[in-house]
């Protein structure tokens, strides 16, 4: 039984670092479908569907990339505290490498999270506002993107 929770989660880990990996490569058209759905929420977000409404909601409560940078700063910190490094040093230094260590954690999931928000909503049927985000999104990605398709 082990065997098959360790296999079953092996594929969301590949899928959570293809993710990752895509918008990367996309983030100029993530980017702008992002500040295109920012508009319309400031704009009373009368053109967004429920699922749209929903999805924006759960992208504003993710703690994800909080509870991220967190752990990585944390551990930057446990690290330098285990090492001895720093040791006599002023309060700066470690602080030199646990903040970068919180930053690349927060950014990392932050990123995650608005591709999938951004996923989301492009992938809500025939609204208008997804047709407009599709339509920014094809015209912003690189050759070759598919994140259209698959959503």
């Amino acid at each position: 039984m082990e065997a098959n929770s360790s296999s079953s989660s092996l594929p969301s880990v590949q899928k959570f670092f293809s993710d990752i990996r895509t918008a990367c490569r996309e983030a100029v058209a993530v980017n702008q479908v992002l500040q295109m759905l920012v508009d319309e929420m400031n704009s009373g977000g009368e053109l967004m569907t429920m699922d749209q409404l929903k999805a924006a909601a759960d992208y504003g409560k993710d703690i994800r990339p909080q509870v991220a940078g967190l752990a990585t700063g944390t551990a930057a910190a446990l690290a330098i505290k285990a090492t001895g490094a720093f040791k006599n040093s002023p309060v700066w230094k470690p602080a030199a490498v646990v903040l970068p260590a919180w930053f690349a954690g927060f950014a990392l999931f932050r990123l995650y999270s608005n591709f999938n928000f951004v996923r989301i909503s492009m992938r809500d049927g025939d609204s208008k506002l997804a047709r407009q985000l599709r339509a920014a999104y094809k015209k912003a990605a690189p050759p070759g993107s598919t994140t259209l398709e698959n959503s």
